[in-house]
């Protein structure tokens, strides 16, 4: 397992066409990968506190999802 700050090499095999085809509308944008701590066995609780803007007028009914970014994880809450 790598220790933290050193850096591996991430080979991608694409096994089908099919797959290759939908790799390349990503092509030249950002792939990210990620695992859990060593002691998580599923994601953290995250926190947050949400306050309203000044421009910000729309009313928010009750009980809608939001999505939140946090880093590159996106949550629907």
């Amino acid at each position: 397992m790598p220790i933290s700050g050193t850096y591996i090499t991430l080979i991608l095999e694409i096994e089908n066409k099919k797959d290759e085809e939908e790799l390349k509308k990503y092509e030249g944008k950002w792939l990210i990968a990620s695992t859990l701590f060593p002691h998580e066995c599923k994601v953290s609780t995250v926190h947050f506190k949400i306050k309203r803007t000044l421009e910000n007028t729309e009313i928010v009914p009750s009980k809608s999802l939001m999505e939140f970014s946090c880093g590159f994880r996106r949550l629907v809450i």
